[in-house]
């Protein structure tokens, strides 16, 4: 699940790069950098619970070489 997370994070962090290029090519600066601004939040967020998901499947792991 984690690798999945950090798939959607690659996939935001170039929605994102492609909403500064527009920005430098057309303008309309306040209204993407709202819109640049979220999608930070969200794969800043993405990444904490990508780095929570590695640890709980590192337990996982951990358990299931004990059985």
């Amino acid at each position: 699940m984690s690798e999945l997370i950090n798939e959607l994070r690659n996939e935001l962090s170039r929605t994102r790069g492609k909403l500064y290029d527009i920005k430098h090519s057309f303008g309309w600066n306040e209204w993407i950098e709202n819109y640049e601004g979220g999608l930070t939040c969200m794969i800043s967020a993405m990444s904490n619970f990508q780095d929570e998901l590695k640890k709980f499947e590192g337990k996982q792991g951990a358990v299931a070489e004990k059985v």
